[in-house]
C-alpha cells in the first residue's frame, strides 16, 4: 500500500518549487544589475533586450515541464492573457512556453521596477557623461 502524501508535504514541495523559481527571477535581475554597473548595459533599451534574452533563454521557458511549473507558482501566471486578451493557442494547442515567458517576464519586470531609482542613477550618469 502506497503511503499518502500529506497536505503539509505537498505545501512544502510547492514552497520549495516557488522558492527555486523566484531565485531564478532574482538571479536574472542581479545579473542585469551587474551588467549595468559594469557599463555593459548602457541604457533602458539595452536593459529591456538583456532581460528579454535572459528570460527567453531560461530553462523555465525552454522546457515544457518547467513551463507548467512557472504557470503554477508565478504571481503573474495570467500575464499573457492580460497582455494579449486571449490564451496563446496555435493550431489548437496551447503555447505553454509563451505563457511561461510572459509570466516570467512580468516577474522579472516587477523586480526591475522596484529598483528603478538605482538603475536610473547609472543611466543618468551615462547620459551626463555624454553631454
Amino acid at each position: 500500500m502506497a503511503r499518502e502524501i500529506t497536505e503539509r508535504q505537498h505545501d512544502e514541495a510547492v514552497r520549495v518549487l516557488r522558492a527555486e523559481y523566484y531565485q531564478a527571477v532574482r538571479d536574472i535581475v542581479e545579473e542585469a544589475m551587474g551588467e549595468i554597473k559594469d557599463g555593459r548595459i548602457p541604457d533602458r533599451e539595452a536593459l529591456d533586450e538583456y532581460l528579454h534574452q535572459s528570460v527567453d533563454g531560461s530553462h523555465w521557458v525552454i522546457y515544457t515541464h518547467a513551463n507548467f511549473q512557472v504557470i503554477f507558482v508565478s504571481d503573474n501566471q495570467d500575464a499573457y492573457v492580460e497582455e494579449f486578451g486571449e490564451a496563446p493557442v496555435e493550431g489548437g494547442d496551447i503555447n505553454w512556453a509563451a505563457m511561461a515567458f510572459a509570466a516570467m517576464q512580468r516577474d522579472v519586470g516587477d523586480l526591475i521596477d522596484a529598483r528603478d531609482d538605482e538603475i536610473d542613477m547609472f543611466f543618468d550618469e551615462e547620459e551626463d557623461d555624454e553631454d
